[in-house]
C-alpha cells in the first residue's frame, strides 16, 4: 500500500499544477519600463532606443533613477567600443607589420618549445645527476664575468620580457604603482546601474529591444547633443556626476571631432573635484591624433603628467600616429622616441603601425630636403624587419643597442612604490617594516636568491624534495663570481621549519647564512614576493636577483610597467642544473626596447621574439628593392 501510496503522489502533484490557473503579467510602473528599455538599450549598444526611452519619460513625468544618468551617458558616448571609428581612420594594416609580428610569433613559439623541453629534461633528470647537484659541488663558473655593460646573453636569444601593457592598461600616479582598474567594471554600468536592475525579466528586455529596433541611429553630433542635455539634467535633479559622467562628455566630443570639447569636458570634471583617471585625457588625445593637430595633442601628454600620471603604450601611438599625419618637426619626433626609449619596451602591432605610418609620412620625407633637419644625411628611410645579434647588433643597420636602466631618481620611486604596496597589502604592516629596518641595519645587500624556486627547481620527480644542496651551490657560486657583493638568500619561515630543514645540510647552512647576515625567513602570513623584490631594487644598479620566477602574477601587474619591465631585463639572473652542475645565465648585454642607434637608425620590438622593426637612413645611392 505504501509504495501504491508513493506511486501516486506524483500523479496528483502533476494535476495540481495543471488545475492551477496562470498568474496575471503585473503591469510595469512607468519607472520599471524605463529601467527596462534603458537596460535593453545597453544591452543591445543602441543609444537611439535609450535615448528616446528617456525622453518619454520625461515628457510623462516619470522620474530617473539616478544611476540611469550614467547608463545613458554610458550610451551616448559609444559604450565600450567608443574609439574603434577613430582608431579605423588612424590604423593602418600593412604587409610589413603583419610579416613582422607573424615572425615574431613563430620565434617565440620556438623559444618557448625549447625552454619547455629544457624543463621537462631537469624534472625528468636521473636520481644520479640530481644527487650530484644536490651537494652544491659541481658548479659551472658562468662563461663571463659578469658586469654592468658587459654580460653573458644566455640562451643567445633576445631575453625574454613580459609584454608591455597594452592599450587597456592604466597609468599609475608617481610611476611608482599600477592602480588596479579593470575598464570593463568601471565602463560596463549598464548592466548593474541600480539594485532594481534585478527584477528585469527576459520578456521585458525581449518586448523593448523588439520595440527599439525600428528607430533610425543618431549621428555622432547628434549623440553629443543629446549626452550634453542629459547631463544638464542630471545636473539640474542634483545629481552629483561621477568620473565615468564627465569622461563620457569627453568621448562624446572626440567622436564627433571636436578634440577642444573633449578635453574642456576633462577640465570640468577637475573642476568639479573629480580625481584625474588617464582615460579622462585619452578622448581629446585621440582627437587631436585623428586630425593631425600636433601641439595641442602634445600639450595633452603634457597635463597627463602635469597630473601625475604615466603615459602608456596608447598614448604614445596616438602621438606618433599625430606626429605623422601633422606637420612634427624632427625634433618633436626625435623627443617622443627619448620618451618611447624611456618609458617602454616591448611594443605591440598597433605601436609599430604607428611607427611605420610615421616613417613613411609626407612630414619624415620633408625633413631630408634643403632646409629640412635631415637635409645630407640621405634620401629617406627604409624600413624593414630585423633581428638583435646576442652582442647586441642589428642585422638591418649594423647599430649596437645599449644596456639601458632605471635612471639614478627612478631607483628610489620604485622601491617606495614597491614598500608601500608590500605595506596596504600585507596582514601585518609591521613585519615589513621590519624587515626594512633589518635591510638598512645589515645591508647594503646586493645579490638577492629566491630561495624557494632555486630549491624547487628539476625537483618534479619521484625522489624530488626540497633541495637545500642547490640553495648551497648559488650562494657558494655568487660568492666565487661576485666576492665584492653581499648575498642574501630569502625563504618563507614555513620553509625552515619542516622536514626538509631538518637534515644536516638544511641546519648547517642557514646557521651559516644568517651568522653572516646572508639570510632572512618571511614571516607567517606574509607574501615572500614583496620581500626580495623590495631588496633587489634596493640594492640599485649593481644589484641581482636569482630566480627563475616569470613574475607574472597579479603581485607583479601592480608595479609600474616603465620600472618593472626595465628592471627585470637588466637585473634577473636565471639559474639551471644539469649534469655538470650550475649555470647562471646573466642578462643580454642590451635591453629590449625601442631605441635609436649611433649610426642615426632606429629600432622597435615586437612584444614577442627576436623579431624588430627597423628604419634606417636610406643613402643617396642605395636603391630601394620592390
Amino acid at each position: 500500500m505504501e509504495q501504491q501510496h508513493q506511486q501516486q503522489q506524483p500523479q496528483q502533484q502533476q494535476q495540481a499544477k495543471q488545475q492551477q490557473k496562470p498568474k496575471k503579467k503585473r503591469p510595469m510602473t512607468p519607472e520599471h519600463r524605463l529601467l527596462v528599455s534603458v537596460q535593453a538599450a545597453a544591452k543591445t549598444r543602441n543609444p537611439a532606443a535609450g535615448v528616446a526611452a528617456y525622453h518619454a519619460a520625461i515628457a510623462a513625468g516619470t522620474s530617473v533613477h539616478p544611476d540611469l544618468y550614467s547608463t545613458l551617458l554610458y550610451l551616448c558616448s559609444g559604450g565600450d567600443e567608443w574609439e574603434l571609428p577613430l582608431r579605423q581612420q588612424l590604423t593602418e594594416s600593412t604587409a610589413l607589420v603583419r610579416d613582422l609580428t607573424q615572425r615574431a610569433a613563430a620565434d617565440a613559439a620556438q623559444q618557448e618549445a625549447l625552454a619547455a623541453e629544457a624543463s621537462q629534461q631537469a624534472d625528468l633528470g636521473s636520481p644520479e645527476s640530481s644527487a650530484t647537484t644536490a651537494v652544491g659541488e659541481r658548479v659551472a663558473a658562468p662563461a663571463l664575468p659578469m658586469s654592468q655593460t658587459a654580460a653573458s646573453g644566455g640562451n643567445g636569444h633576445t631575453p625574454a620580457v613580459a609584454s608591455c601593457p597594452t592599450a587597456s592598461s592604466k597609468s599609475s600616479p608617481a610611476g611608482a604603482e599600477l592602480l588596479s582598474e579593470d575598464p570593463s567594471a568601471s565602463t560596463a554600468v549598464a548592466g548593474s546601474a541600480s539594485p532594481a536592475a534585478q527584477a528585469v525579466t527576459g520578456t521585458d528586455a525581449a518586448e523593448a529591444a523588439a520595440e527599439a529596433e525600428a528607430l533610425p541611429q543618431l549621428t555622432p553630433a547628434q549623440l553629443q547633443k543629446e549626452g550634453r542635455a542629459i547631463f544638464d539634467q542630471m545636473q539640474a535633479q542634483q545629481v552629483k556626476p561621477l568620473e565615468l559622467a564627465y569622461t563620457a562628455l569627453a568621448r562624446m566630443a572626440a567622436a564627433a571631432g571636436d578634440g577642444d570639447a573633449a578635453l574642456e569636458a576633462t577640465h570640468r570634471g577637475l573642476q568639479a573635484g573629480v580625481a584625474p583617471k588617464l582615460r579622462a585625457f585619452t578622448p581629446a588625445l585621440l582627437a587631436y591624433a585623428v586630425q593631425g593637430q600636433v601641439e595641442p595633442a602634445f600639450q595633452v601628454a603634457d597635463e597627463v603628467q602635469r597630473q601625475k600620471l604615466d603615459l602608456t603604450e596608447t598614448e604614445f601611438a596616438l602621438l606618433l600616429q599625430a606626429c605623422a599625419r601633422g606637420a612634427a618637426s624632427w625634433q618633436r619626433v626625435q623627443s617622443l622616441l627619448v620618451k618611447m626609449t624611456k618609458e617602454l619596451t616591448r611594443l605591440q602591432p598597433e605601436t609599430l603601425a604607428a611607427a611605420e605610418q610615421y616613417f613613411r609620412s609626407e612630414a619624415a620625407a620633408a625633413e631630408f630636403k634643403a632646409t629640412g633637419a635631415l637635409a645630407g644625411k640621405g634620401k629617406g628611410w627604409i624600413l624593414e624587419p630585423c633581428t638583435v645579434s646576442e652582442s647586441g647588433e642589428s642585422s638591418s643597420c649594423g647599430g649596437q643597442l645599449q644596456a639601458l636602466d632605471l635612471e639614478e631618481e627612478e631607483w628610489e620611486q620604485f622601491a617606495s612604490g614597491i614598500a608601500r604596496l608590500a605595506e596596504q597589502r600585507e596582514r601585518k604592516p609591521k613585519d615589513f617594516e621590519a624587515f626594512k629596518a633589518w635591510l638598512e641595519q645589515h645591508g647594503p645587500v646586493h645579490a638577492l636568491v629566491d630561495g624557494a624556486n632555486v630549491a624547487l627547481y628539476g625537483q618534479n620527480w619521484e625522489r624530488g624534495a626540497f633541495s637545500f644542496g642547490q640553495i648551497k651551490g648559488v650562494m657558494d657560486q655568487l660568492t666565487r663570481a661576485h666576492p665584492d657583493l653581499h648575498p642574501l638568500m630569502m625563504l618563507h619561515v614555513g620553509r625552515t621549519k619542516g622536514p626538509a630543514s631538518d637534515c644536516k645540510l638544511g641546519r648547517s647552512l642557514l646557521a651559516d647564512l644568517t651568522r653572516r647576515h646572508s639570510f632572512y625567513a618571511t614571516p607567517k602570513g606574509s607574501n615572500d614576493d614583496w620581500y626580495w623584490m623590495y631588496a633587489a631594487v634596493k640594492a640599485g644598479p649593481k644589484g641581482l636577483l636569482i630566480s627563475n620566477d616569470q613574475m607574472r602574477d597579479h603581485l607583479f601587474q601592480l608595479l609600474a610597467p616603465r620600472f618593472f619591465q626595465k628592471w627585470k631585463q637588466r637585473h634577473q639572473v636565471k639559474f639551471t642544473f644539469d649534469e655538470s652542475g650550475l649555470h647562471l645565465h646573466y642578462p643580454a648585454v642590451y635591453t629590449v626596447c625601442a631605441q635609436g642607434l649611433a649610426n642615426g637608425s632606429y629600432v622597435f620590438p615586437a612584444a614577442q621574439g627576436n623579431v624588430w622593426l627597423s628604419a634606417r637612413l636610406q643613402p643617396d645611392g642605395e636603391q630601394v628593392a620592390g
